[in-house]
């Protein structure tokens, strides 16, 4: 149940700043945060990560619709026993960013990007998308160090 509760938290922060930077961004489109560093930059994303794929919105809400099913069908096998139980918890963050992005794809045809690094050529990306990349990183941080060893002891 906690982490229901933590994944709906997270989708709904995700959901509720991609609308504030509609809210407040879209009239003017940026707002420098840090002179050379960082902005917030609104932006439509029709497509997928980096813009690929762009409007193939069928494509794009079949493929994340899938993977979204994997995921929680991957969840539902891990067992309830460490280190498993911190597999689930990557999980949580990167289902939340893909539903968060999955229901912006799916009622708007597309999704709010709004951070933007100015110090690098990188793509403007959102808190979704933060959520999934900490989610993959924990995951294969485990699966590479944590998960590899609890094989290694059978």
């Amino acid at each position: 149940m906690k982490k229901i509760i933590v994944l709906l938290l997270l989708i709904a922060i995700d959901l509720a700043t991609k609308r504030i930077a509609a809210n407040f961004l879209y009239p003017n489109g940026s707002f420098i945060l840090i002179d050379g560093f960082f902005r917030f930059r609104y932006l439509e994303n029709p497509g997928a990560a980096f813009g690929i794929f762009a409007n193939s919105r069928i494509f794009l809400l079949a493929l994340r619709a899938i993977i979204i099913s994997y995921l929680v069908y991957y969840y539902s096998k891990l067992p309830n026993e460490k280190p498993h139980i911190y597999v689930k918890w990557a999980i949580i963050f990167i289902l939340a960013g893909a539903l968060g992005n999955f229901i912006d794809s799916l009622l708007f045809g597309y999704v709010i990007d709004f951070l933007e690094f100015t110090f690098v050529n990188f793509a403007i990306f959102n808190v979704a998308d933060i959520f999934i990349v900490l989610g993959t990183i924990f995951w294969a941080y485990l699966s590479i160090f944590v998960l590899k060893e609890d094989k290694n002891e059978n």
